[in-house]
């Protein structure tokens, strides 16, 4: 590329901690000798890199052969738009959206390519989402399959449903095929990634969330629709994260001009503890304790907040497994 990069992340003791985040070779490529990684890291991580994204890609390809219809989501989408090398940046689990009537057959056909689900080590409260189910993976590993009946956890669907979602996705250009991958509406991709920065309370798991939006918004396409942005947030209830993330990536460095006049919030103390932890790339990440308060201040509406610890606290009596009904 090189990519745009918060200066911040380019100077150390940052720099030092973004393979940590982003891998060696994707580091290595956004902030040059900055990262002191070895040479022979790299070399490895970019072919790790180059080998998960075919294998993703070949995932992709099964479901297109099956006529299964299915929309790629987050990071292998801005992978594809944003970055010279997509494979670098592939990394992490392959989402797709699937409609429910047709989640059976996925299971039919990738189960039958060895695809089994590998449950992630259970929280107290069990798995909360019901927008998405535990790993689908590979025989070897290599592909973690996240399949969603909705785009994102909940609130997100009361503002951006499948049904809407599916409809506005168009070919994802250069990512297999044909046919080609579907890939969501920009704005309707944006707003993933902001809702996903916020499911992961703004913590270090949305790095690599918030470099995609850092990066498209420095001058990568596709063009996002503000107005639409504003108005499905608002219809979701994530106003507040959204305005957080975009705060975020203005304090970080982006033009003014690139958010188009959409809302900024921070929220006294919490958001400038925030920001101090964005600019050094989380030389301690936040406890459960500290998590829980970014929710509550950050990352959630009050109401969602509210609703969020009510299900987890159901969920310590009744763990919700994240398994397709009547799995075993």
């Amino acid at each position: 590329m090189p990519a745009p990069l918060p200066a911040a992340w380019r100077q150390p003791p940052a720099a030092a901690r973004l393979p940590l985040y982003l891998g060696a070779a994707l580091a290595e490529a956004l902030a040059g000798p900055a990262v002191a990684v070895p040479a022979e890291a790299v070399r490895q991580d970019a072919l790790a890199a180059r080998f998960r994204l075919q294998r993703q890609r070949d995932c992709l390809a099964q479901l297109q052969a099956a006529e299964i219809p299915a929309v790629a989501l987050k990071g292998f989408v801005t992978a594809h738009w944003l970055y010279d090398t997509p494979a670098l940046r592939c990394s992490g689990d392959l989402d797709v959206l699937v409609r429910g009537g047709d989640l059976p057959r996925l299971l039919d056909v990738l189960g039958a390519a060895g695809y089994a689900f590998r449950p992630l080590p259970a929280k107290p409260w069990g798995f909360l989402s019901r927008a998405s189910f535990q790993p689908f993976a590979s025989a070897d590993g290599v592909v973690n399959l996240d399949i969603h009946l909705q785009p994102d956890c909940w609130p997100l669907e009361r503002g951006l449903p499948a049904d809407e979602l599916f409809a506005a996705a168009r070919p994802l250009q250069g990512a297999g095929g044909p046919p080609p991958v579907l890939a969501p509406d920009p704005t309707h991709q944006f707003l993933l990634l902001a809702s996903n920065a916020a499911k992961d309370k703004f913590g270090p798991d949305a790095v690599k969330k918030l470099l995609d939006a850092y990066v498209w918004l420095s001058g990568r396409s596709p063009a996002i629709d503000p107005d639409l942005l504003a108005r499905l947030a608002a219809r979701a209830g994530v106003a507040r994260p959204l305005g957080v993330f975009l705060a975020l990536l203005a304090d970080l460095g982006l033009p003014a001009a690139s958010l188009h006049g959409l809302p900024q919030r921070r929220p006294g103390r919490a958001y400038a503890a925030l920001l101090a932890d964005w600019r050094a790339l989380f030389p301690r990440p936040p406890g459960a304790f500290g998590r829980l308060a970014r929710e509550l201040r950050l990352s959630a509406e009050p109401a969602v907040a509210t609703a969020l610890a009510w299900r987890r606290l159901l969920g310590l009596v009744r763990r919700p497994r994240g398994l397709p009904e009547g799995w075993e």
